[in-house]
């Protein structure tokens, strides 16, 4: 049986009526790239409804983050992490072939990694600071690691000794000194401050929220318990022509522990000027996932792609990452939560999710064509796809004007699409 989850995008149907100028947008493209995966990829039946069966839909729909309006908010902007909260590993390209014990082609795992900061090299010139487990030549072809210190401490304590890292992480070099001649030191930056005084009108008044949501709980068939998430977002296409509602496109995790974590695209165009924020939010046993979060707000204007990493380690602390994928400069967010701490993932979901008055007075378009969960990692030590892991639980959203949300598991990855949108 197909994917009983996947939806038709309103908006891409409508696509057709321009075929006959020939063009499609890419949101089209998006989904049909999507149906054109559900002809391929068969899922059960049974996997879709496990879910289901845990958590009855009406207490879904009750159980989801409410993000405020941040609005009338200052936006205070998080620099990307400086070179002393980063570390750098440098490996002869061999080394790490003869040693990665992966079971993914995509990844690399290290057994005994406390070799690798054997030896600790400083480079004068660039004022680079690195580590390598074996003495490197001139000549050779080199694979490197730049990642935050606490990343690489993390995995050491949760992996026992061992790394484990999306292969990704690591760039190629052909030799020592292209390599010292293209890394940069990172040099930290001061927090920027964005105002809202007068942004928005002066009758402006916070309208009700809107949103979908489309829900992945753990399968309870499945022993291990999610304690580390990673995947791949990037925000999309925005048009307003005078809307002052915030609109959201989000990843949210949910705790056992009744906590949440949320990774916010924040598209807010005719306020800001041309700007994407990227959030990383943490409800700590919010009544109702409602209330300001604790939040770190980051400069995403760019639309690069970002890698994001989120992980709770066994003393309870919460350590949210995000890598620009076209830079590699890392944003950070850890929180402590010293009372009573989650110990794993039980749901997570996208959402799409509006502040907007009906109807509205000014069109708008924003869309992330995807948001992707591509690996966890378990509390047995295990590396899964996020597939194996979760099943499809339910669409939610008692009022989802504006709003549209698809998802689907292709590769074992599970993928969602957001949009809101002043015709639908």
């Amino acid at each position: 049986m197909l994917f009983p989850y996947l939806k038709v995008c309103p908006s891409c149907l409508r696509e057709e009526e321009n075929e006959m100028n020939g063009k499609i947008e890419m949101r089209a493209f998006s989904v049909l790239l999507a149906l054109l995966l559900v002809s391929v990829v068969v899922v059960s039946t049974a996997s879709a409804q496990t879910g289901i069966d845990a958590i009855a839909e009406e207490e879904l729909a009750d159980s989801v983050i409410i993000t405020p309006d941040f609005s009338s908010q200052d936006i205070v902007v998080s620099p990307s992490l400086g070179e002393d909260d980063l570390i750098t590993l440098v490996f002869p390209e061999s080394w790490i072939k003869d040693r990665n014990s992966a079971d993914y082609s995509d990844r690399v795992e290290l057994v005994d990694a406390h070799v690798l900061l054997k030896n600790e090299c400083f480079d004068e010139k660039t004022g680079l600071r690195y580590f390598s487990p074996v003495q490197v030549t001139e000549a050779q072809s080199l694979s490197v690691l730049r990642i935050p210190k606490k990343m690489f401490e993390l995995s050491l304590a949760m992996n026992d000794g061992s790394i484990s890292f999306p292969m990704k992480y690591f760039t190629a070099y052909p030799d020592m000194q292209t390599m010292l001649s293209e890394v940069r030191v990172a040099t930290p930056s001061e927090p920027e401050v964005y105002s809202p005084e007068n942004a928005r009108s002066a009758s402006y008044v916070s309208p009700p929220l809107h949103g979908e949501w489309a829900q992945y709980n753990v399968n309870s068939q499945y022993a291990g318990r999610p304690v580390h998430l990673e995947g791949l977002i990037k925000p999309g296409s925005f048009t307003n022509n005078g809307h002052e509602g915030a609109i959201y496109h989000e990843r949210e995790i949910y705790l056992d522990g009744g906590d949440a974590i949320e990774y916010i695209f924040y598209y807010d165009e005719d306020y800001y000027g041309d700007k994407v924020w990227l959030g990383a939010a943490i409800y700590d046993n919010s009544d109702s996932f409602q209330g300001c979060p604790t939040i770190k707000w980051f400069d995403a204007t760019s639309r690069h792609w970002y890698d994001y990493d989120f992980t709770i380690s066994s003393a309870g602390t919460y350590y949210i990452w995000f890598r620009d994928c076209t830079t590699g400069s890392w944003k950070e967010h850890i929180y402590y939560d010293n009372d009573d701490p989650s110990a794993s993932i039980n749901r997570i979901c996208g959402s799409a999710e509006i502040y907007a008055d009906v109807p509205v007075q000014y069109s708008f378009e924003a869309i992330t064509d995807r948001m992707i969960d591509e690996y966890v990692r378990t509390n047995d030590g295990l590396t899964k796809l996020p597939g194996e892991v979760f099943s499809w639980a339910a669409y939610t959203g008692e009022d989802r004007t504006y709003c549209f949300m698809n998802a689907w598991i292709a590769s074992g990855r599970i993928t969602t699409y957001h949009e809101c949108d002043s015709t639908l």
